[in-house]
């Protein structure tokens, strides 16, 4: 439910948008186009603001949990390849 909220926020955000470019582009008096930015109550800018500056966490949050699986995906490998060759090291060939 929490999520639809959100959802419906941010369509209606990007409607009112587009709607702004629209009259902009069309040279519409600015007084029109405040009126139709108004269609965003203050509360919703607030939650929009909160909104993207969680979901820009999350997504730094991502990258840098990607970046350390990657070095340690790394770190195991190198680990591997030095236990296969210290393995090989100790059977040489007067070695039984």
């Amino acid at each position: 439910m929490f999520f639809l909220h959100f959802r419906r926020l941010i369509d209606k955000a990007q409607r009112v948008e587009v709607i702004a470019a629209s009259f902009k582009s069309d040279g519409a008096d600015a007084s029109h186009i405040a009126e139709i930015e108004e269609m965003i109550t203050p509360t919703e800018q607030e939650q929009l603001k909160n909104h993207k500056t969680r979901m820009a966490k999350l997504e730094t949050s991502e990258l840098q949990l990607d970046e350390m699986l990657f070095t340690l995906e790394n770190f195991l490998s190198y680990q591997q390849r030095v236990v296969i060759v210290d393995k090989s090291k100790t059977k040489g060939p007067n070695s039984r």
